[in-house]
């Protein structure tokens, strides 16, 4: 018998400690199943384990964990959480705008640019988020409506937004792009907060 914290409540699986992981998933499959969940998260201890490195986690010897807590969640779970964690990301990305448009204004040329890398990076995994929203079958994100614009509006003003800022930044504009992250990028990254908003309250099709 093997003890396990299965979301936070102790229980007791029938598996030889010389088991694999791999092995303790499988017995876990049926009860699972029945609450339609899927294992998202396991840690030895305090470590994650799973997220980090699935494989290896999965040829993990039993005996080499020191206690093992899991978490399962349903596929509206998961959805839910990345929708959050999608509008927790742009709210800071936009309150990282602003401190940059004003570095714009107030400090040295470098200064400001070693700044706004940080942008240019946060960037990239917003397309990879609006990227797998739009090729998700189950909602449509580009139809979906926040402040009577839908979803393929804002998506293409924020779009033509970041390439105006690119053109501003490949011209050492500093004033055009202060301007830009503060009155246009800022209330651009607002909106795509709220479609997301919008889209995590409507029930998959």
């Amino acid at each position: 018998m093997k003890k396990v914290v299965l979301n936070g409540v102790e229980i007791e699986v029938e598996i030889d400690d010389n088991a694999l992981f791999s092995e303790l998933k499988e017995a876990l499959k049926s009860e699972l199943e029945a609450q339609d969940k899927v294992i998202t998260s396991v840690k030895n201890g305090e470590d994650e384990i799973f997220q980090n490195s699935m494989n290896a986690c999965l040829d993990k010897p039993l005996k080499e964990f020191s206690t093992i807590s899991i978490t399962a969640e349903t596929l509206e779970q998961i959805s839910k959480r990345l929708f959050d964690n999608g509008i927790n990301f742009l709210t800071k990305l936009r309150l990282e705008v602003l401190r940059v448009s004003d570095s714009f204004r107030t400090k040295s040329k470098e200064e400001a640019f070693n700044e706004f890398v940080a942008y240019v990076e946060g960037l990239q995994s917003i397309f990879e988020l609006v990227d797998v929203l739009i090729k998700n079958p189950q909602i449509d994100f580009l139809g979906s409506v926040y402040d009577g614009r839908t979803g393929e509006m804002i998506i293409k003003d924020f779009t033509n937004l970041n390439k105006e800022v690119l053109l501003a930044q490949e011209g050492q504009d500093l004033i055009l792009l202060a301007d830009l992250l503060e009155y246009e990028l800022s209330p651009s990254l607002d909106n795509l907060a709220g479609l997301l908003g919008v889209v995590s309250e409507i029930p998959p099709r």
